[in-house]
């Protein structure tokens, strides 16, 4: 699991960029405006899976410790 959430992380990395430029891909402006909205659905994707893997990791913990 945690290198599920290493490549997560690292997926997130490489997508975040794209997220300022998709109010402009939205509107069919900029250039490869569906190359924009596919990376900003990888992050979105990303970051989901990435916090549900934390959220996961502070139960587990919870758990074993009580």
């Amino acid at each position: 699991m945690h290198a599920a959430l290493l490549v997560s992380l690292l997926a997130l990395g490489g997508t975040a960029s794209s997220l300022p430029k998709l109010p402009e891909a939205l509107a069919g402006e900029g250039q490869r405006p569906a190359a924009v909205q596919a990376r900003a659905a990888t992050a979105v994707v990303s970051l989901a899976f990435l916090v549900l893997g934390i959220r996961s990791f502070i139960q587990a913990r919870r758990s074993r410790s009580s």
